[in-house]
């Protein structure tokens, strides 16, 4: 098979994902992330992607039925049909701003956006309006209204600053609420109260009756444990979102605090909202509520498909997931279920991943970067840690050959020759006192190769006890940030330009390898001496066979940002940052729509039928009839003759088969479908109206 000749399946989970506001209108609940909007009509039970793949969505805000997301780097989007379809709101917004809060009053929305300042537009009104007069900081971070005043806080460069307006952010004035300037990342308001926090450890939450015109905090007030990044307030009480604690609630307006953790597992909330007495937390690993106060809280995950994911290996038939803020995952039905390990041992946020003759050795982190390496040898089940040795930095990789295990951290590189019960710091030859910053090892036998994430290479000959510099192509000085081992040839991957370096003598000496259509930092390798296969940031994945390289179609897969890459029993498996995983697929799971009456009938002819409906939105119908056991090629081209996705490229059954395309993707227009077999040939067209 050809490699532009892939189809892809995304994968239904690990579900969750980093999410960075939710948003309540009437009916509905909004939840934007790191790869766009999802939205759930039965208060969070299930969740459908609706737009905004690859655009991190920081803000998510509404009026009636019109719906603003704020973005990273990409302006504002609005959607005027609660949420189903979003177009750019950016007239009069600088050149990819990042918009990082917005908020509402009356019929205007403000936007507070990082290094540009406020902007402000009418409902009736499509420009915005740069409203700065009176700000002397135009990094924000937060933004809220409270009945006609506008109250905003910034921090950056020119340092930090609360301000506020009276007149829909026509003046600004600085109220600051004590002698220092704020950054308050936290703010909120129930009734007529409102709180922020300074971004300080332990930081008391100061009060506001006067909107924002002065503010104090109660007598007697104890902060809680660490950094407040989110509060939430309503008739239950007080809620703070803590930095790598969880979640503290306050029934006296912040005298005192209790945690409530029950049932969380990323213990650093990104957002905090709620609605009807339910409280919703939002983190690295996606949404969970509450209706009792925190007592408990619930996942509410089903169809967040906003993972991350770090690393990919496989341990017999089970697929194991490493993901970045959820945890580890795994799946043993090639992707249709997938099931989290909950063992306290697991961290959120999974660095390195290799599977040792059936046994797992895992490296994972959390907020406090207390990198360990935990061993499974019962696939998962259970995990010990395996971190004796390892004295400090956080870890980047692990790697595996001739019975030792190597380590690369921020803070030196580590071997353990009894499976990761002890470990020793490698010092000889190695920069910085044997202390380097090491992003990436890899091993071949008793050679073992590292690279200092810059532009070197280091190589030992001697199972890691003595190390020399490497001599890289003249000319380029990329930074080196992943060395892969493919059998016995070595590879090593770069960012910010598009070359891989190989090495075909374990190391001993590198050429580049100069690929197309590539655009991005190399996150991973795999694959064997025939076929290679290589994740790219921005680029998706390309693929080496033989002596040609060529990109993976990329039109069934929402998201190019691919992180990992895993080849297992026929199947390639992709990491992306921000929407889960993608799998190739073949014939046997494409879905058929066939009449139960009709499953034995076999067509006389090879016929390709009229799609139904035509014109269509978003989804339509292709059915075609072929009379024998033959391969079938079904191909989606643009009006000027482009391909546009790969519906089918499989040996498939004789009989009537259907398909049911969605082009939610696409814009309007004229497309043409072209059935192919060995004998056959024909074009048709269809109409998609949006």
């Amino acid at each position: 098979m050809n490699s532009q000749d892939f189809i892809w399946k995304q994968m239904s989970g690990p579900q969750g994902g980093l999410i960075s506001t939710i948003c309540f209108t009437d009916s509905i609940v909004f939840a934007g992330g790191i790869n766009g909007v999802f939205r759930s009509t039965d208060n969070g039970d299930h969740w459908k992607f609706t737009g905004l793949a690859s655009d991190e969505v920081k803000k998510i805000t509404a009026i009636g039925d019109t719906i603003w997301a704020g973005t990273d780097r990409n302006g504002v989007y609005i959607s005027g049909d609660q949420g189903l379809t979003w177009k750019k709101d950016n007239n009069g917004l600088p050149l990819n701003v990042s918009v990082v809060d917005m908020a509402v009053l009356d019929t205007f929305i403000f936007a507070a956006t990082s290094g540009y300042g406020i902007f402000r537009r009418s409902v009736s009104d499509s420009n915005w309006t740069a409203v700065n007069t009176g700000i002397d900081n135009l990094d924000f971070r937060t933004i809220i209204a409270s009945d006609s005043v506008i109250i905003a806080s910034a921090a950056g460069a020119s340092g930090s600053g609360m301000f506020r307006s009276t007149n829909r952010g026509e003046q600004w004035t600085r109220i600051d609420p004590d002698p220092y300037a704020w950054m308050a990342d936290a703010i909120c308001k129930y009734h007529d109260t409102l709180y922020a926090a300074r971004f300080l450890n332990q930081a008391e939450v100061y009060i506001s009756i006067d909107d924002g015109l002065t503010w104090s905090v109660p007598a007697g007030a104890s902060p809680p444990n660490d950094i407040i990044t989110n509060l939430y307030a309503d008739h239950s009480g007080l809620y703070a979102g803590i930095y790598n604690n969880g979640i503290y609630r306050s029934s006296n307006s912040g005298i005192s605090w209790t945690q409530i953790n029950n049932g969380l597992y990323n213990y650093s909330p990104t957002h905090l909202n709620g609605k009807d007495g339910i409280v919703y937390y939002a983190s690295y690993d996606g949404i969970k509520i509450t209706s009792d106060f925190g007592t408990t809280w619930q996942q509410k995950n089903l169809g967040l498909t906003n993972s991350s994911i770090s690393c990919i290996n496989s341990v017999g038939e089970s697929i194991f997931a490493g993901t970045n803020g959820a945890g580890l995952f795994y799946t043993t039905d090639l992707g249709a279920t997938w099931n989290q390990i909950t063992d306290s041992n697991v961290k959120p946020f999974i660095k390195s991943l290799i599977n040792v003759n059936d046994t797992i050795f895992l490296a994972s982190t959390d907020w406090t970067y207390n990198c360990r390496v935990i061993m499974s040898s019962d696939k998962g089940i259970s995990w010990v840690q395996r971190n004796n040795g390892i004295d400090g930095g956080d870890i980047t990789s692990i790697a595996w050959a001739n019975d030792v295990l190597y380590a690369s951290t921020s803070y030196g590189l580590f071997k353990s020759v009894n499976r990761g019960a002890a470990w020793t710091l490698m010092t000889s030859g190695l920069p910085n006192s044997g202390r380097p910053n090491v992003a990436s090892v890899a091993a071949v036998d008793s050679i073992v190769v590292a690279t200092d994430g810059e532009s070197q290479i280091y190589r030992s000959t001697d199972l890691g006890e003595h190390w020399a510099a490497v001599s890289m192509p003249a000319g380029i000085t990329p930074p080196i940030i992943k060395v892969s081992a493919i059998n016995t040839t070595l590879y090593a991957g770069c960012s910010e330009v598009n070359v891989l370096f190989m090495s075909s003598d374990k190391g001993a000496t590198w050429q580049t390898v100069g690929i197309p259509e590539f655009n991005g930092a190399v996150e991973d390798v795999t694959g064997n001496d025939d076929s290679l296969f290589i994740a790219v940031t921005y680029s998706g994945v390309i693929a080496k066979y033989g002596k040609s390289y060529g990109k993976l179609i990329s039109s069934d897969i929402m998201n190019s940002d691919i992180r990992s890459v895993h080849y297992h029993n026929g199947h390639l498996w992709l990491g992306s940052w921000g929407a889960g995983i993608f799998r190739n697929i073949d014939s046997s799971e494409i879905t058929y729509n066939l009449p139960a009456n009709d499953l034995l009938k076999i067509p006389g002819s090879t016929f390709l039928k009229q799609n139904y409906p035509n014109p269509f939105n978003p989804s339509t119908i292709i059915s075609f009839s072929i009379p024998r056991k033959t391969f079938v090629s079904l191909r989606l081209y643009d009006i000027i003759g482009r391909k546009v996705e790969t519906l089918v490229f499989q040996e498939m059954p004789a009989g009537d088969h259907s398909l049911q395309w969605n082009g939610e993707k696409l814009p309007s227009g004229v497309y043409f479908y072209r059935l192919e077999t060995d004998s056959f040939t024909e074009t048709k067209k269809l109409l998609l109206l949006k």
